[in-house]
């Protein structure tokens, strides 16, 4: 099994490669021509309606984040400004979060409803540790999200409490029952559930922390599924945690390297398909840019329009593909996992 997965895997990683470099042709050609970088794919869109997260992630920057140390919530008029000109965009996955945890937004379900209202998504997606979650709002997600296509991501990083408590520092039975509540409550909707956990770094080095690996992972939720009966039963996916982009300052966490000396050549999705806006309205390069180090425009100064084809986006996406010089240290030459 785990053979037939690496070929399918090794046969991906072919496809992108080649892919890439036609989307960096195409990217380039666009540079060259002046023509505008966004429109040529659908736009996905992050959105952090609120910097705040209840957990602690061993392998996650957040708690040494810019907007962990500057913590606030978006205003709803910057919200539905933003929503309102994302209308404008063809949009394929909406995503109201970025670099938190959505529920603690006590407003996400107004946010949700009013964004999916206005923009003609393909698909909205949010991402969660589910700590937060209860009955009231667990049955608020299967009534909204349940004519929607739609993805929820749940972020359980353990198979027990010693390793859950240590890599997330939650709850980990309460957590757990809300998890099993969502699934039980899904069993007869349109519910779409991926689980999600990691347990072993990217790199093997004696001193990153390994907790468990993907049988063991996937053996705990197939258990509890069958304890619970549940017929249908949530995706697993199982991930290697890495060190997103050397943002991660704090622990023995960090790769310490750079991965490209050369952006020539270069392509990441995060520069002409996604969108992403900090609770502050401002716009950042990548959803690993914890530390805010690639801002290049405000909502709240200018329309999307003028931000997509501003000098500074134009000039971040030159340093991107290797047109422009950029800084030793400049996110794109750090990131392990180029997308995400």
């Amino acid at each position: 099994m785990k053979i037939k997965k690496n070929i399918v895997n090794f046969k991906k990683n072919i496809v992108s490669k080649f892919d890439n470099k036609i989307k960096y042709s195409e990217l380039s050609a666009n540079l060259k021509s002046g023509h505008s970088i966004i429109g040529r794919y659908p736009l996905n869109v992050q959105i952090q309606t609120t910097s705040s997260c209840n957990a602690k992630c061993y392998f996650c920057p957040y708690l040494e984040s810019w907007h962990k140390l500057n913590p606030g919530g978006m205003d709803d008029d910057t919200y539905e400004s933003i929503v309102n000109q994302l209308s404008e965009y063809t949009i394929g996955k909406f995503c109201p979060y970025l670099e938190n945890e959505p529920f603690a937004d006590k407003k996400i379900f107004d946010r949700i409803e009013y964004g999916v209202s206005r923009l003609n998504c393909r698909q909205l997606e949010v991402a969660t540790n589910a700590s937060f979650l209860n009955s009231s709002k667990i049955d608020n997600i299967i009534k909204l999200f349940n004519p929607i296509n739609h993805e929820i991501w749940i972020s359980f990083h353990g198979i027990n409490k010693e390793s859950y408590n240590a890599i997330m520092g939650l709850d980990f039975d309460k957590t757990k029952n809300n998890v099993l509540e969502l699934i039980e409550k899904s069993q007869d909707s349109n519910i779409n559930i991926i689980i999600r956990g990691s347990g072993q770094s990217r790199k093997k080095r004696n001193e990153m922390p390994e907790w468990f690996d993907e049988k063991e992972f996937d053996s705990f939720w197939e258990n509890e599924f069958a304890k619970n009966g549940f017929k249908k039963k949530p995706r697993l996916n199982y991930f290697t945690y890495h060190d997103r982009a050397g943002q991660i300052k704090r622990n023995e966490i960090n790769f310490s390297s750079i991965y490209r000396n050369n952006l020539e050549n270069f392509y990441c999705c995060r520069f002409d398909q996604w969108a992403h806006f900090l609770y502050t309205g401002e716009l950042i390069l990548c959803c690993m840019d914890y530390h805010k180090k690639t801002v290049f425009g405000n909502i709240n100064d200018n329309n999307l329009n003028q931000i997509f084809n501003s000098p500074g986006y134009i000039r971040l996406i030159k340093s991107g593909i290797g047109v422009e010089p950029s800084k030793p240290d400049f996110i794109c030459k750090k990131c392990i996992s180029p997308g995400g």
